[in-house]
């Protein structure tokens, strides 16, 4: 099972990887400052599951480590990217964020415990 450390690096570089193409195939400069923020953005989301769901037993994956979770993620970052009222910064920051969430569940997902479709805190 992945640790905090683990699940803070891959956010890290998620969050890197996703600012850097960002940047490249928008042809924005790419700002260190801005970069950094992104890794660590992510490895700090990357995070939340477990503090909101946190490991003490081996069925502690409920809700927030779902694949519905993943699902209300993505569909709620279709959503950010079709709000005409935000810039295209804005809808990147989001969407930086939420890989960096997801990071954490595709982590998880490779552990043979895996991923619950939908569990519900209590169940089994």
């Amino acid at each position: 099972m992945p640790n905090a450390k683990q699940h803070a690096i891959v956010g890290a570089a998620v969050g890197v990887g996703a600012w850097y193409l960002y940047c490249r195939f928008t042809e924005r400069p790419l700002d260190l400052g801005e970069l950094l923020l992104a890794g660590g953005a992510c490895a700090v989301v990357g995070l939340l599951p477990d503090v909101f769901e946190p490991a003490i037993h081996p069925n502690h994956r409920s809700i927030l480590h779902s694949y519905m979770c993943a699902g209300l993620l993505s569909y709620g970052t279709k959503w950010v990217w079709e709000n005409p009222t935000l810039d295209r910064d804005q809808k990147m920051h989001w969407s930086v964020c939420v890989l960096g969430y997801l990071s954490h569940l595709i982590a998880d997902g490779q552990t043979p415990k895996g991923l619950p479709l939908i569990r519900l805190m209590g169940d089994n």
